[in-house]
């Protein structure tokens, strides 16, 4: 997208097209995605004060909403960090320069690009939240395709976004049956229930559980494609999946809530053990482990990351927490 020399100058603009100076921004940064339109001449830079940077998005906004935000920005503005969420060069120097450093994340809207959660376990600070992280599908898929993915199993990179879909419809019909919405909705609920008992990071709300036979059948889509989120998770996210207001909207929404919290690794017990039997092949071992389960993680590696950290649990209750 083409723009002015003059208005990528601003200092409140953070452009990944160009070299970037060291960026001294504080810690606990608010961020929200896709930021970067104009709706009845309020721009995203006026109507979000609250957050200290908003992600403008080239591939989704048009260069004179862009620049009616640029235009906007003033001493407390946020800023506008210019990147493409699709450049791994881009996210990658992202990361590097506000790696730790969210304590929240939040995406803008539906139809947006998003981190993914590996790279959200990398941005977020221990204890912060990213809502709103996937993109939800606009796609339409007849009811028989639908039911089937649910009774084998759609798995794949993608597939909490389709599941996702805003519009399934019966053969024949623009829509769904009543009879058929009705098999939909007791088929997610079926799944929803066997996910959530099964599932290691993401769960759904124990209230939203108890009710689940009264919610809309777009309601427990959302839901289920949530919670197949689970198998792509790093060991260190949390999801929960919730009623919530987002910051853009004014309307409560069922959505999956992510928590940056690391699972225990008993740093004080091992200190006791040493300071009481000395430094020992077990210590050693879990010190190992857990070099390498940070590797992983770094790495992206969301299943060998959790065996690790299984075989590291083990190995800390049969032989410091004795």
């Amino acid at each position: 997208m083409a723009t002015s020399a003059a208005s990528m100058a601003n200092p409140k603009i953070l452009n990944y097209y160009s070299p970037l100076s060291p960026i001294q921004l504080k810690n606990s940064l608010t961020l929200l995605v896709g930021a970067g339109d104009t709706v009845h001449t309020l721009t995203n830079v006026e109507e979000f004060r609250n957050f200290d940077m908003l992600l403008c998005n080239p591939s989704i906004h048009q260069q004179e909403s862009f620049l009616a935000n640029v235009e906007k920005l003033g001493e407390d503005s946020p800023y506008i960090c210019y990147m493409d969420l699709y450049s791994e060069k881009h996210v990658k120097a992202f990361i590097h320069d506000f790696r730790g450093r969210f304590s929240l994340i939040e995406g803008h809207g539906f139809h947006v690009p998003h981190f993914t959660l590996s790279q959200l376990e990398k941005l977020l600070q221990e204890g912060g939240t990213a809502s709103n992280i996937f993109e939800q599908s606009c796609n339409v898929i007849n009811i028989s395709t639908y039911l089937r993915w649910l009774e084998e199993g759609f798995v794949n990179s993608e597939s909490n976004v389709l599941m996702s879909t805003a519009i399934v419809v019966s053969s024949g019909h623009l829509n769904l049956t009543e009879n058929d919405a009705n098999l939909l909705r007791e088929s997610l609920c079926k799944a929803i229930i066997s996910l959530n008992a099964t599932n290691r990071n993401i769960h759904l709300d124990e209230e939203l559980l108890m009710n689940l036979g009264s919610l809309s059948t777009r309601s427990c889509q959302k839901i289920h494609a949530s919670l197949l989120c689970d198998s792509s998770t790093p060991l260190t996210l949390l999801g929960n999946i919730c009623t919530n207001t987002p910051s853009w909207s004014c309307d409560p929404t069922i959505e999956l809530v992510i928590t940056k919290k690391a699972p225990p690794f008993w740093e004080d017990a091992i200190q006791a053990y040493i300071d009481a039997y000395g430094r020992d092949e077990h210590v050693e071992r879990a010190e190992r482990i857990r070099a390498a389960i940070a590797k992983d993680l770094e790495d992206e590696l969301i299943w060998p990351a959790k065996a690790k950290y299984d075989t590291y649990t083990r190995l800390i209750r049969a032989n410091i927490l004795k």
